[in-house]
């Protein structure tokens, strides 16, 4: 192009971008509202008060926001409000009185305003300066043949008034019951013809929200925010007017972990229990490369309730139930804490960003739902750089930093899902699993009406009609149990199939592809085009075979009944099991071997495969734990007991089982996987029993880290 065909023009915004920026943006009225709190929290204010006044309806009322903040002279209303998206903030990262890491480095909280009231006004004063006043019209910015710089806001200085001793300023916090404020200074924000209509449940998400903003009383040194909202609103809402707190019933919980994780992902917990001692906690968290978390430090603060009524009578004899649960439902979540001040929507109700309740479907016997927690995370803006605001100032960039958060808290959350478990479950010690419906029967009952009630035998007949009935559904659902186990298995081996036989399909269409253009070569001779079609038979072969292995993984699993199973080699079978992991081994830079002697079974392959492959994940998944340094390694052992039975060990390097939960892994349900259902140890018991035969842990087996044995005493 040339030189003089070359132009240069800057842009030139319509005035309606600042609806963009603050109605459009902002999600909602209670989101705006708390925009405005946050600036009068970097004013360094001591105290801010909300106003509504009536009607609360789209076109009428007010909301007015007093802080007695640092409040701004002319020069910083000029240079600095006035400016959209000014750095200020970026380059002046602490609060000047109270040394607060500042909350809005955008430049646009102010125009959260134009989402509540199309008017704005705005009162503001410095100590011993003049009072500054500033007027908006926020429909002046609607016209879209209007530009920004097209748009005149009314703005004046004059001599203190309404932060002049006994003015309107001093009159607002004095009828809001306080006897002592930072009086002469401070900012006045006044919002006319609301938006939208409030109802009585804005009302109470506000203030729950407004609650929230601060975190309750926490034995953490480094969250001091100092900030009281005081809440006022019309006659018919006065319940909900006052001082923002939370409710003193959230201040007693069944369960509690305080604690904090450094950066290299070391945690010191201590856990609490209302009706136990106190434990205290050090574990060391890795994400998911292995490595230490891309955030932290943090602290936080974790309580967590059981909502049953017998749970809550306990712990708060004299509250109303219903109301003790409504609380619970408003306030549940758990919340991020920036610089001591609440990062939105974390913690609100409906964000479950811990998949806390899908976690909670997977596995109800012990996992945590959202409304059963109340959850405090603090962190700092110098500390942890990679946890960025998204554009719209809710919430953080989505990124490696904050998966690993969400990891940290789902970590700490399962330090105290495996307490609670264990201080709701019945004292037993299990060595080895029990069948998924043990407790299901009537044993207790029966022996009971046999003592007090035996010549009773319309009764007596009619429990063991029951008892009956009973027996024959559990065995149905076993049934169904292990149909659909053996369904999981089905899973893992499509994914072999569908991966390992296109490959093979591949190969076999290059053999043949290649064997036929040389075959129709006239160069060659006789001899030639018959070693090239022997070569391409003895490769096919081999992918034929590597076929014929894939379909025969699969062939257990069939719907079709057999009868008694012929005599199979079991090395053989735990052989063809283990090969099936070893795409899952050799991702995880897992060394996986077989060893041990062969002899013939009489078993059905496919319980050999649920054994086989349910305690091989087991140790790969736990053996990839590991640092990526460390010898990683499982093995699986065939052998025959001296009294004829077969044993088959799986033994891993990794982390091993804790003893502190050694006595709880074979629980169904239990689990100390993130995503983990629990049934896995179960499943190989179930398929173990069918052989009268034994799972067990134990203490020493060819690797350092956990071991599990199978013990197969029949058709052996």
């Amino acid at each position: 192009m040339p030189n003089s065909d070359r132009n240069f023009q800057p842009m030139r915004p319509r005035a309606r971008l600042l609806h963009t920026l603050g109605r459009d943006l902002i999600s909602s009225e209670k989101v705006a509202l708390i925009e405005l709190v946050k600036n009068s929290y970097d004013a360094d204010a001591s105290t801010v008060v909300i106003i509504f006044t009536d009607p609360l309806v789209a076109g009428g009322g007010g909301i007015d926001v007093w802080d007695d903040g640092h409040g701004m002279d002319s020069p910083t209303v000029t240079g600095t409000w006035f400016e959209i998206a000014t750095p200020h903030r970026k380059k002046t990262t602490r609060t000047t009185l109270k040394n607060r890491r500042v909350l809005g480095e955008k430049g646009i909280g102010r125009l959260a305003a134009s989402r509540l009231g199309e008017t704005m006004s705005l009162t503001t004063r410095q100590a011993e300066a003049d009072e500054i006043s500033v007027i908006v019209d926020w429909t002046d910015f609607e016209p879209e043949d209007r530009y920004l710089d097209e748009v005149d806001i009314q703005w004046y200085a004059r001599d203190a008034k309404t932060f002049a001793a006994d003015g309107a300023a001093d009159r607002t916090f004095a009828a809001a019951g306080l006897r002592t404020w930072a009086s002469g200074h401070g900012t006045h924000i006044r919002i006319g013809n609301l938006t939208s209509d409030w109802s009585r449940k804005d009302l109470v998400d506000l203030r729950m929200a407004l609650s929230r903003l601060v975190p309750p009383d926490v034995p953490i040194g480094r969250v001091d925010p100092e900030l009281t909202i005081i809440l006022q609103l019309p006659s018919e809402f006065e319940d909900l007017s006052g001082v923002v707190s939370s409710p003193p019933e959230l201040g007693k919980s069944h369960y509690r972990l305080v604690g904090t994780i450094d950066r290299l992902g070391r945690a010191n917990f201590v856990y609490s229990c209302h009706d136990g001692d106190d434990q205290e906690i050090s574990v060391s968290f890795r994400n998911r490369e292995g490595g230490s978390p891309q955030c932290g430090p943090l602290d936080l603060d974790i309580r967590v309730w059981d909502r049953d009524t017998d749970a809550l009578r306990n712990l708060l004899p004299e509250a109303s139930l219903r109301s003790v649960r409504q609380i619970l439902t408003n306030a549940s979540g758990i919340s991020i804490y920036r610089d001591g001040f609440r990062v939105l929507p974390y913690g609100e109700r409906g964000d479950d960003w811990l998949s806390m309740d899908a976690r909670r479907v997977q596995n109800p016997t012990m996992r945590l739902s959202n409304n059963q927690v109340l959850g405090h995370i603090f962190i700092s803006s110098d500390e942890n750089d990679d946890l960025r605001d998204q554009s719209n100032r809710e919430g953080l960039i989505d990124g490696p930093a904050f998966e690993d958060l969400q990891m940290l808290v789902t970590s700490a959350l399962e330090q105290i899902e495996i307490r609670r478990y264990r201080s709701r479950r019945p004292e037993q010690k299990r060595s080895q699993p029990e069948g998924f419906f043990s407790k299901f029967n009537l044993k207790s009952v029966r022996d009971a009406v046999n003592e007090r009630h035996p010549e009773d035998r319309l009764l007596i007949s009619a429990l063991e009609a029951k008892e009956a009935d009973l027996k024959e559904g559990v065995e149905e659902l076993e049934q169904v149990i292990a149909r659909y186990s053996r369904l999981a298995n089905m899973g893992m081996l499509i994914d072999r199939v569908v991966h390992d036989g296109r490959t093979a399909i591949s190969h076999l269409a290059n053999i043949s592809r290649f064997a036929l253009r040389d075959l129709q070569k006239t160069t060659l001779s006789g001899e030639q085009k018959i070693q090239v079609a022997v070569s391409g038979f003895e490769k096919s072969h081999y992918q034929i075979e590597l076929l014929k292995s894939l379909f025969s993984s699969i062939e257990p699993f069939g719907g079709r009944r057999r009868g008694r199973p012929p005599e199979v080699s079991l090395l053989g079978m735990v052989e063809r099991a283990v090969e099936l992991s070893t795409h899952d081994a050799n991702n995880a830079g897992i060394a996986l071997r077989v060893t041990g002697e062969d002899f013939a079974v009489t078993m059905d392959e496919s319980d050999i495969q649920q054994i086989v492959m349910n305690l091989t994940a087991n140790a790969i998944y736990w053996t990839s734990t590991l640092p990526a340094a460390e010898n990683k390694e499982v093995s699986v052992e065939v052998r025959r007991d001296a009294d004829g039975s077969a044993i088959i060990t799986v033994s891993d390097s990794g982390p091993g089982v804790r003893p502190e939960i050694a006595d709880l892994i074979f629980d169904p349900y239990f689990s100390e996987k993130q995503n983990g259902v629990g049934l896995g140890l179960g499943i190989v018991g179930s398929a173990v029993s069918n052989y009268e035969g034994s799972l067990e842990l134990i203490d020493r087996g060819p690797l350092p880290g956990a071991s599990f044995r199978a013990k197969l005493r029949k058709r052996v």
